[in-house]
């Protein structure tokens, strides 16, 4: 199981030493921007609302995982509706995410490979801690084979 925290930096640094004291894991992410905080990023949850409803979403082709737990039988849905996925967009500004829940789902429904679509490696790395048969690609996998 993996958690990310966000906050002030005396904050997380007093967390990182409780972790290593404790026998865990924990590093440092350089992120500027706190995603997934509900209370760090609060105050652009709704603006962010009101400018994504004004962008045309589609239909997927494919679906997207929700990385917000579903309450019911579906713990992680797959979203396909324009409406769905506009509403997972706006929640996953201010949602914790439970990535380990994330690429369960996707093993149990069979997916052998995933891409990471992004600049970095961090949701392979993390993916790989999860499920280590799981074959993460990254950008930087493809522009390396392709070199």
């Amino acid at each position: 199981v993996s958690f990310v925290f966000a906050g002030e930096g005396d904050a997380l640094e007093a967390l990182l030493s409780a972790a290593a004291g404790a026998g865990a894991k924990a590093r440092w992410l350089d992120r500027e921007v706190p995603y997934h905080h509900p209370e760090l990023l609060a105050a652009a949850a709704e603006p962010f609302r009101l400018a994504l409803g004004r962008l045309g979403f589609r239909p997927a082709a494919r679906p997207v995982v929700s990385t917000i737990p579903a309450e019911g039988a579906q713990p992680h849905p797959w979203l396909s509706s324009p409406d769905a996925i506009r509403d997972f967009v706006a929640r996953n500004l201010v949602t914790p995410i439970a990535w380990d829940g994330v690429v369960r789902g996707l093993v149990g429904a069979g997916v052998t490979t995933v891409f990471e679509c992004g600049p970095g490696t961090t949701l392979s790395r993390l993916g790989r801690l999860v499920e280590a048969d799981l074959r993460h690609v990254t950008v930087r996998d493809l522009a390396r084979s392709a070199a």
